[in-house]
């Protein structure tokens, strides 16, 4: 099986199962799972090793490399239940370090008392 076909059934999969329910959800699972088939030349996922998956995370920095690691993670646990692979190469991976994001966010409590006055 080529990696593109895997790809193709876990986001119809998960589309279904109400995992996914936005195009911009769907835009950013094929995009970074067409990474990673980019990568590892669209070979059968059941060769797709922990180094690949370091190769393709490369791409991506900070917040962005921690969603294409969650995506990995989540495809390659599919192929697991799917009997597709026998491990997960994404969790032989270290995990990738989210950044805070610089916008300052309110309380329920500020936003009431912003609106009281």
């Amino acid at each position: 099986m080529k990696l593109s076909t895997a790809i193709n059934q876990f986001i119809a999969d998960y589309e279904s199962e109400g995992r996914i329910n936005s195009p911009h959800t769907t835009l950013a699972y094929r995009t970074k799972l067409g990474h990673l088939a980019d990568v590892t030349g669209n070979r059968d996922p059941a060769k797709i090793g922990p180094a690949d998956v370091k190769t393709a995370l490369s791409r991506w920095e900070k917040n962005s490399r921690k969603q294409a690691h969650s995506i990995y993670r989540s495809f390659f646990s599919w192929c697991l239940t799917e009997g597709i692979r026998t491990t997960n190469p994404a969790d032989m991976v270290r995990p990738t370090r989210g950044t805070e994001p610089q916008v300052g966010r309110i309380t329920r409590e500020e936003t009431a008392r912003f609106l009281t006055a």
